[in-house]
């Protein structure tokens, strides 16, 4: 029973007594040109799943290592790839790896530039409103006014009815603005207030002189002037 004992004892202490059996990997990642440090560099143990990144002086560490050799992978975008051969992993040592990666240049196949299906984007550069003659003449409600016509249209809010003044997504009514003919028009009421807002229930224009209209409430060219609202051509 004691010479078990002492057996059982003498194999404990045998396990315990052997030194441990996994290793560290350490190391420095370098620009070969510069000798600058590599950010971010993938360091990978070739054939495991043991890897890490550098740090932002270049270094890296891979602790709990199996004890063998292997193949020390480092990969960079912009930089060639490099493998390190024969890193020799053993407890309680390490070498440090000194790696130093070329840059690389990325080649592509040509590239064609065609012109495009439709010449001009899908996407509308203004948002116009667009009348004729026929529909400003028929327009319901509007007894054949301009402003009154361009009241009813989304973004746009009346001042009321005794008035041509509007007010176009949130602006002032001395915001907008009317050219007829390429000839800008100051107020499209017969009563121009100071201030420049029109006054009065009775429109300058007369519908029957006009052979179309748009209006323009979502940006407008520059050659419309600085009106901030909108413009009705």
């Amino acid at each position: 029973m004691i010479k078990n004992f002492f057996i059982i004892l003498l194999f404990n202490c045998f396990l315990f007594s052997q030194p441990d059996s996994r290793g560290t990997v350490k190391g420095r990642v370098l620009d070969a040109d510069n000798q600058l440090p590599l950010a971010g560099a993938n360091i990978t143990i070739k054939s495991t799943t043991i890897g890490t990144v550098s740090d932002e002086e270049g270094y890296f560490t891979i602790d709990n290592i199996l004890m063998g050799d292997y193949t020390v992978t480092t990969s960079y975008m912009g930089y060639k790839t490099q493998n390190k051969a024969d890193i020799w992993v053993r407890p309680n040592g390490y070498d440090f790896l000194n790696i130093k990666l070329e840059s690389s240049v990325i080649q592509i196949d040509d590239v064609i530039v065609e012109e495009s299906y439709f010449e001009r984007s899908m996407v509308n550069e203004y948002q116009v409103v667009s009348f004729n003659r026929d529909e400003l003449r028929r327009y319901p409600g509007s007894g054949q006014e301009i402003t009154r016509i361009i009241n009813t249209l989304p973004s746009v809010a009346s001042v009321g009815e005794n008035r041509q003044d509007m007010m176009v997504r949130g602006g002032g009514p001395t915001e907008n603005g009317f050219i007829i003919d390429n000839i800008p028009i100051p107020s499209v009421s017969h009563f121009q207030q100071a201030d420049g807002r029109s006054n009065g229930p009775v429109g300058l224009i007369n519908t029957d002189m006009v052979e179309n209209l748009d209006f323009f409430s979502n940006g407008f060219s520059s050659k419309y002037g600085n009106k901030l609202s909108s413009f009705g051509d």
